[in-house]
């Protein structure tokens, strides 16, 4: 999750960036989610 506290603290200053920033945002909380999930998958295997 480090890269989505560095990503709010880069939230810009100019609004009009801000719905830029939220699509941004919104990819990298889908690739952690994608990361973590496939982690899961992988204990899953192991502990079957």
């Amino acid at each position: 999750m480090v890269a989505v506290r560095e990503a709010i603290g880069a939230v810009p200053a100019n609004y009009n960036a801000s719905f830029t920033f939220a699509s941004h945002l919104n990819n990298l909380l889908a690739q952690e989610a994608d990361s973590l999930f496939a982690y899961a998958r992988k204990i899953n295997r192991k502990a079957q």
